[in-house]
């Protein structure tokens, strides 16, 4: 296995300790990643409380995306389960990430969905500036990325059917390339 990019985990002792009887003996790396991920849920209700604090909540959109799959196994700690695959990899268990938008300002029959659209991370520029907050104006014509904010509302269908997941050249060549159709 190869290391991760983002190493070493890192999270306070008390949130290791917190895992520590959850996991077998030799996998100290996934429990620190538990911790971590652990940490990071806390830290996101402490923005969430110091929002609220403020008044600024009802008027908040939160966005959360992963930028690639995990890396599974003894050195990379996270899980991709049930799809193939990992970072690196085409296959869905590396391209296929979790994501959610959570909002007062959504409509109600959007709270707890599930978008089943195809949305690549640059679809996210557009969907905010131009589709959250109306000022498609400020972008240029050239963007890779879709609005999908109408789609995720459930106002329109998804206006993505494919995407280019990646391209590989080597010497003019392509040697590594998917596409998701």
């Amino acid at each position: 296995d190869a290391l991760p990019i983002y190493y070493p985990y890192e999270a306070s002792q008390n949130s290791i300790d917190r895992f520590s009887a959850k996991f077998l003996d030799g996998f100290d790396t996934r429990m620190k990643f538990a911790a971590c991920v652990w940490e990071l849920d806390q830290s996101v209700g402490q923005v969430v409380d110091a929002l609220k604090g403020a008044g600024a909540y009802d008027n908040t959109v939160i966005f959360v995306a992963s930028d690639n799959g995990a890396i599974p196994g003894k050195s990379g700690a996270g899980s991709n389960w049930p799809l193939r695959g990992r970072k690196f990899f085409l296959w869905e268990g590396g391209t296929r990430l979790p994501a959610f938008v959570s909002s007062p300002l959504l409509p109600p029959s959007q709270k707890g969905s599930t978008f089943k659209g195809v949305f690549h991370i640059s679809d996210w520029l557009p969907t905010i500036v131009g589709g959250m907050l109306g000022r498609g104006d400020l972008l240029g014509d050239d963007l890779d990325g879709i609005n999908q904010w109408h789609a995720m509302l459930g106002v329109d269908p998804p206006p993505r059917n494919e995407l280019v997941y990646n391209i590989d050249l080597v010497n003019g060549t392509i040697y590594h390339a998917a596409i998701r159709r």
